[in-house]
């Protein structure tokens, strides 16, 4: 499992679909390790929410959305996956912590020598942002936190939760710590419903030093920032960081007006509506980022209410489910669903001003976590048969779910394994091999507009260097395939108007003037703010003015 949690941050970080595939492949191996319960599952409301708000964003991006993406479905297994594993490692809670916390302990080292040795302003770990990576040491911290404020006496886990949560403070996430703040909120809050004794005294001294590191790290950011820089640097630097967020919002809010409410824009087309829509943002105009920054607005923006309505359940749910069953557990089951529900919140608080909600080392903490929660709550009823006259349509289905779930997942795999190879065979100048490869790539995940792309980039220079009108037919076609796959993507659309432009003697029907000039025009819409798009259309109207047919 360590590995699994290891392979998905990286994974988080570099949205590699093979890394996140290997991921996969140890959580699976972790949770068939795992006996299942004796008594079998039971379905509850938050297992129910979870597995179709999992099937809505796999759904909505394969049959629905014009932008599909590889990344949804892997979002998708992580989260469902995590459930899955969360139910079973009910009997081995305190290994699954400990590996967990191995986790952040390694994590936290890993953003203090960024900050110690390289200089950097604010660790980040193996992930991108500040933000991401300070979310996943708050879902390591909260559950050891709650097993101390219940009064568990064990120095080396306070240690450790020390360290881990200085690593937060070194992040200068804001909205991790508001999440941190008010998870543990509400984790005191539910001890306090459950009639336990908190230890008071002790939790206000931790909070308290939490609390002056916060400020000191907060005003050590503030005088390294060069003198003059209040305004916005990239979304993560001072409490600058507000207004664009706000601006992000009202973008959301505005595209959302004009998307259907049911199936939503589709997974992960932020981006898009962005690149069109830059204007209302002056605090991107030459940064980007694929989140609103509120992952409610933006799961109601691409999946819809279905979307947004199932990922809402999936949190309240479990709350309000514990609110009224945990004064009636014993002791450990109060302690272990508590600890769950800290990291639910925590979870819920940050998607408030973050992205969480689409980072997979996320999804799949959290995801657990409902699975434990579920497990605890079973442990705690009153023992279930199961009728056995559905145990062999159970395994049918199963069976089914599984073998389609894998196809769905190792698709994109291996086209991103074949598109890497092409790359490979290409840096050795072994041009044969790299066509076989590119045009593998994009056979075996038709939809994955880059593949079509890659392939069309390959043969565009390959008709450069030979001349070949058969290549530069071949470019032409793929490129075609690419913009199918994905109007909303400008790159393949810039790439056939340098191929029509440069190589128009080769192309058997180049574009006359009149669509070089739309194509254009269409790029300009696609990304009216992007680097050079406005100098392109320039170049092809001075090239094929109005009045040019040819």
């Amino acid at each position: 499992m360590f590995v699994a949690l290891a392979l998905a941050a990286k994974g988080s970080g570099d949205a590699s679909i093979l890394v996140l595939s290997a991921a996969l492949a140890f959580l699976w191996l972790s949770y068939l390790a795992l006996a299942p319960a004796a008594a079998g599952p039971s379905v509850s409301g938050a297992g129910f929410c979870v597995a179709a708000f999992a099937l809505w964003i796999v759904g909505t991006n394969l049959f629905v959305s014009s932008s599909y993406t590889a990344i949804a479905q892997y979002h998708a297994a992580f989260l469902f996956g995590g459930y899955l594993y969360g139910r079973r490692t009910s009997p081995r809670l305190e290994m699954a912590y400990r590996t967990l916390l191995a986790l952040g302990i390694a994590l936290s080292a890993w953003g203090f020598w960024q900050v110690l040795a390289e200089g950097e302003p604010r660790a980040h770990g193996p992930l991108i942002a500040p933000a991401t990576f300070a979310a996943v040491l708050n879902l390591v911290i909260l559950p050891g936190a709650v097993l101390l404020a219940a009064g568990t006496r064990r120095p080396w886990l306070a240690a450790a939760l020390g360290l881990v949560a200085l690593a937060v403070v070194v992040s200068t996430s804001r909205g991790a710590w508001l999440a941190l703040a008010g998870a543990g909120g509400c984790g005191l809050l539910l001890l306090h419903r459950a009639g336990r004794a908190i230890r008071w005294t002790k939790a206000s001294a931790a909070a308290s030093l939490l609390l002056v590191l916060i400020a000191g790290a907060w005003a050590l950011s503030q005088m390294q920032r060069p003198t003059g820089s209040g305004g916005f640097t990239g979304g993560w630097e001072g409490f600058g960081s507000l207004q664009p967020r706000l601006e992000l919002f009202r973008l959301a809010v505005g595209e959302t007006r004009s998307t259907d409410l049911v199936s939503g824009a589709g997974y992960d087309t932020f981006y898009y509506a962005l690149e069109r829509g830059r204007g209302a943002v002056p605090t991107y105009a030459e940064g980007f980022t694929h989140f609103v920054h509120n992952d409610y607005l933006q799961t109601l923006y691409e999946l819809g209410l279905p979307g947004l309505t199932a990922l809402l359940l999936a949190i309240a749910l479990p709350l309000a489910r514990a609110w009224r069953r945990i004064p009636h557990l014993p002791a450990t089951e109060q302690t272990t669903a508590i600890a769950a529900l800290s990291t639910v919140s925590a979870m819920a608080l940050q998607a408030l001003v973050d992205f969480p909600f689409y980072i997979p080392i996320c999804l799949l903490i959290f995801g657990a976590a409902l699975g434990v929660l579920d497990a605890t709550f079973d442990s705690a009823s009153p023992a279930r048969v199961r009728p056995p006259s559905f145990a062999l349509a159970r395994r049918v289905l199963s069976a089914a779910a599984g073998t389609l779930a894998a196809w769905v997942l190792i698709t994109p795999a291996v086209a991103e394994a074949a598109s890497l190879r092409g790359a490979e065979r290409l840096r050795n100048s072994d041009g044969q091999g790299a066509a076989f490869w590119f045009e593998a790539a994009r056979r075996i995940d038709p939809r994955d507009w880059r593949y079509h792309w890659y392939a069309g980039q390959f043969w565009m220079s390959q008709a450069e260097t030979t001349t070949d009108p058969v290549q530069a037919a071949l470019a032409d076609a793929a490129l075609v395939r690419a913009i199918e796959a994905n109007p909303r993507q400008p790159r393949p659309l810039s790439t056939r108007i340098a191929l029509h432009d440069r190589l128009r003697g080769l192309l058997k029907n180049p574009a006359n003037g009149e669509t070089m000039r739309a194509w254009a025009e269409q790029l300009v819409a696609l990304a009216p703010t992007e680097a050079g798009v406005r100098a392109e259309r320039d170049r092809i109207f001075k090239r094929f003015p109005p009045g040019d047919r040819k």
